[in-house]
């Protein structure tokens, strides 16, 4: 078992700082922490699932905006045939890696 030395300060020296360590800066490159968004990264086996969830965000988010686009132009057909067309896709993009996953671990 290893024993770890303990360092004692008086209360001057302690309130003065003395004690303070540096430690070293790291940088914080993304809000996503652990996730590297390099095109190597992305297409490897292990970010698969991070593909497919960035890629059915950014599918959601421009059907999405497209819709509203067009009905605050006032062309609601168009804007409903985006919103049925986004509505069958999602699921059979999901259904489909998930048809993919099994495939490939077999």
């Amino acid at each position: 078992m290893k024993h770890e030395q303990f360092e004692t300060y008086t209360i001057r020296e302690f309130m003065a700082g003395v004690h303070k360590i540096e430690t070293p800066k790291t940088k914080m490159y993304s809000g996503l922490m652990g996730i590297n968004l390099t095109g190597h990264s992305l297409f490897s086996g292990m970010a698969e699932p991070y593909t497919l969830i960035l890629g059915a965000f950014g599918f959601a988010m421009v059907s999405t905006l497209i819709e509203h686009s067009l009905m605050s132009k006032g062309n609601e057909r168009s804007a409903e045939k985006i919103s049925d067309f986004t509505r069958f896709m999602l699921p059979m993009g999901v259904f489909s890696y998930a048809v993919y996953g099994v495939v490939t671990i077999l």
